[in-house]
C-alpha cells in the first residue's frame, strides 16, 4: 500500500473536526449567498431575484472573501451585465407558483 493510501486512513477525532469545520465553512458560505441575493434583491426590486444569480455570485463569492466587499461586487456585476432576455421571467414565476401549491 502506498504513502498516499495510508494517508485516507485517518482517524476519527480527525475526520470529525475536518467535517465540523467544512460544515461551518459551508453554513457561513450559505449565509453569505442568502443575505447577498436578499438584499440585492431589495437593492434593485426591478431585478429582484431570477435565476442564474447565484451562478454569477458563485464567482464572485470565489475571490471575494468578505460579504461587504462581494455584495458590492455583485452589484457592480450586475450593473454591467448584458441580458438576452429580460431579466424577469414570468414564465419561470410561474412554474415556480405551480411548483409550490402543487398544481
Amino acid at each position: 500500500m502506498g504513502l498516499y493510501w495510508s494517508l485516507t486512513f485517518v482517524t476519527h477525532a480527525v475526520e470529525r473536526k475536518v467535517e465540523c469545520i467544512l460544515e461551518l465553512f459551508l453554513k457561513v458560505r450559505f449565509f453569505f449567498y442568502r443575505n447577498i441575493l436578499l438584499n440585492y434583491a431589495t437593492y434593485n426590486p426591478e431585478v429582484g431575484y431570477n435565476q442564474g444569480m447565484s451562478d454569477l455570485l458563485a464567482s464572485v463569492l470565489a475571490i471575494v472573501q468578505d460579504e461587504l466587499d462581494a455584495f458590492w461586487c455583485f452589484v457592480g456585476l450586475m450593473e454591467d451585465s448584458v441580458f438576452v432576455t429580460s431579466p424577469k421571467d414570468d414564465v419561470m414565476d410561474r412554474q415556480l407558483v405551480s411548483l409550490c401549491t402543487g398544481s
